[in-house]
Formats: C-alpha cells, sequence, structure tokens
C-alpha cells in the first residue's frame, strides 16, 4: 500500500460510470437519447499514462500506471502520492499505447490489469491487441421501441488509431499532507448517442 509523507498527498482517481443523471447499474434498463430502451451487462476500459498537470506546465506522470475499470457505478483508484503545489487538470488515454497493446497478456501476472481476463476477455487474439473498450447489454431492437429487450448488443473498441487522449481542465490545490479525490465521470448515455 502508498502510504503518504507529510508533505506529500495521496491522490486518488474517482470513476464515476453513469448513464445520465444515474450511477451505471448493470441489468437495470434505461432509456437511451432517443427513447429506446437497453441495458448494460458489461462496461470495462483501459485507462493509461495518466499525467496530472501542474499550473507551472510542469507535468506529474503516474508511470506504469494501467486501470482495468471493471464495473459500473463508483470505483476508486489511488495511483500514488503526489506533491503539494497548485494543478490544472489532469490527462490520460482511453486504451493503451502501441507498446503495450502490442504485449502478450499471457506474460503477465494474474493480478496485472494487462493478463487475461477469465471473465470478459479484453484482449483479440485476431488483431494480436487489447480491446480498449467493451460494452455489453441487452437492446429494444422494435420499430416502435416497445421496451422489448429483444437483442444482444457488444461493442468493442481497440486498434492503435482508436486510443483517444482524455484531457480534464481542472483547477485544484494540493495541501501537504491531505489527500485529494479527483472525480471523473464517465456518461455512458453520451457514449452511446448517435449509434
Amino acid at each position: 500500500d502508498t502510504v503518504a509523507s507529510p508533505i506529500e498527498s495521496l491522490f486518488t482517481l474517482q470513476l464515476k460510470n453513469t448513464f445520465g443523471d444515474e450511477d451505471l447499474t448493470y441489468f437495470k434498463p434505461v432509456a437511451d437519447t432517443t427513447g429506446r430502451q437497453l441495458y448494460f451487462e458489461v462496461s470495462r476500459y483501459y485507462l493509461s499514462n495518466i499525467e496530472l498537470l501542474k499550473e507551472n506546465g510542469e507535468i506529474h506522470p503516474f508511470v506504469g500506471r494501467i486501470l482495468l475499470v471493471k464495473h459500473g457505478g463508483n470505483i476508486n483508484f489511488i495511483l500514488d502520492t503526489i506533491p503539494a503545489g497548485k494543478y490544472k487538470g489532469i490527462k490520460m488515454n482511453l486504451g493503451l499505447d502501441e507498446r503495450t497493446n502490442a504485449s502478450n497478456p499471457a506474460t503477465f501476472a494474474d493480478n496485472d490489469p494487462l493478463a487475461l481476463q477469465d471473465d470478459v476477455p479484453m484482449f483479440w487474439d485476431g488483431f494480436n491487441g487489447y480491446i480498449f473498450m467493451r460494452l455489453e447489454g441487452q437492446l429494444d431492437t422494435t420499430s416502435n421501441k416497445l421496451g422489448v429487450l429483444d437483442k444482444a448488443f457488444r461493442y468493442e473498441i481497440g486498434r492503435d488509431d482508436n486510443r483517444r487522449v482524455i484531457k480534464i481542465d481542472r483547477n485544484f490545490t494540493v495541501s501537504p499532507g491531505i489527500d485529494v479525490d479527483f472525480v471523473v465521470e464517465l456518461d455512458h448515455k453520451e457514449l452511446l448517442k448517435n449509434l
């Protein structure tokens, strides 16, 4: 476990998986932006190359930290300690860099986020690369949107050219020894908009 020294602070990334104004809850029917009913069974994605942006232009990287977000609702990741100071935001990849994406998942320890996942695979053997984001569930495909969840859906996004940089501009000050909880929301309703 990471323990902060008196002059450093623990930085926790709080991820809120939502659908509109509500926490994302598996198997709970919700309506997309067109009113069509669906529910999620799986929502998984990789976050990597996480960096804090300091007000003075310096970058504080969380070297080697790769997160596999596996659940709906709220998840907390304690990333490391950070020095006191003024910050202006955070930057991270949704997905993995080219070198990591070309890794063999069988070479990682079972508890590593890059290891083979037994329950929901996050690696494409045919493409020799990771699935950056995977969404699965049931969807109403009736023409008049009756609310009958009659078809399974699955979205899998991967490959190097589909990695996206997420930058969140948010000023915050870290006082010595005072831990920081930084909340980031991923709205699945917005993700599925126009699909």
